[in-house]
């Protein structure tokens, strides 16, 4: 940092006159929230980011398991996520300062520059425009594509595969997605992570638990197709213990609907719901490792 620097004067960008313009201010800002009101909404909102990957946490071997080694998915996963992330996030940072620039009239709330199709509606050459809109849909679908659709299009598949293809449990995913009008949760996405994090977390904790502390990474791929081997369960084909860590997760995170005070843990549901069954897990499933 060169002498005399000060964090606290703002970013400046290059207007098209020449003259240096206040993108945006990194001095810090006053805030209502003070204490431990400032720490539940930092909570809340880390809370709701790891749940908005939390998706690809748990299907990410759908992927994974076309790579040729771990050493080959590690490395794919390495370069291909926390860089392109970085990269994206620093172009938003860059694009929503020269918006603010660019349109003096600009509202952060209520025109939100970073939402881009409210920043094209603002542009006036139609082919900019066009292009702007073919790149937007170019991103939606493979985003969707990558994220969206192969998990569950695997799920249609392994449930019904006599009926079911994977380009028919695609589109089966696609009918679903549009039927529950996602675009009506923008409004209340917090919320909705909140709870889609406590139910992801048990999972993610539970398949965790059961393949590294339990068996180590290794399991006994003869006996996951045998009807009576160690992983029949009874002959039900369903781990009830499994079911019950599940359910002390769901329910750890819900537990400020009885007790008020415990509201931090809703608030950290992915955090609570993922410790609570990875560790009762491991207790009703006390037994050595698959040797």
């Amino acid at each position: 940092m060169p002498p005399g620097s000060d964090l606290s004067q703002p970013l400046r960008f290059r207007a098209a006159d020449g003259a240096l313009s206040s993108a945006v201010s990194i001095t810090p800002q006053s805030s209502d929230s003070k204490g431990y009101a400032r720490f539940k909404k930092y909570v809340l909102w880390l809370t709701a980011m790891v749940g908005f990957w939390a998706t690809l946490a748990l299907n990410i071997p759908d992927i994974t398991r076309y790579a040729q080694s771990q050493r080959v998915q590690l490395r794919g996963q390495f370069l291909g996520l926390p860089l392109t992330m970085v990269l994206y996030s620093f172009i938003g940072i860059a694009v929503t300062c020269a918006a603010i620039l660019i349109f003096p009239d600009i509202l952060i709330k209520e025109d939100a520059p970073w939402d881009p199709v409210s920043l094209i509606a603002k542009l006036d050459n139609p082919l900019v425009i066009v292009f702007a809109q073919l790149t937007l849909i170019l991103a939606t679908l493979s985003t969707n594509i990558a994220a969206n659709v192969i998990a569950p299009a695997n799920s249609f598949t392994n449930a019904l595969p006599r009926l079911i293809s994977f380009r028919a449990g695609g589109v089966i995913a696609g009918l679903i997605g549009i039927a529950i009008c996602p675009w009506w949760l923008i409004g209340q996405i917090s919320g909705f992570l909140l709870n889609y994090s406590a139910v992801l977390a048990p999972l993610v904790a539970i398949m965790l638990a059961d393949y590294y502390a339990l068996h180590k990474t290794e399991l006994n791929l003869l006996a996951l197709y045998q009807s009576e081997g160690e992983y029949a369960y009874g002959n039900s084909g369903f781990n009830a213990r499994a079911f019950v860590a599940f359910g002390l997760g769901v329910a750890a995170t819900y537990s400020y609907l009885l007790w008020p005070a415990l509201e931090i843990l809703h608030l950290a549901s992915w955090f609570t719901g993922f410790a609570v069954a990875y560790l009762s897990y491991l207790l009703l499933m006390r037994r050595p490792a698959v040797s």
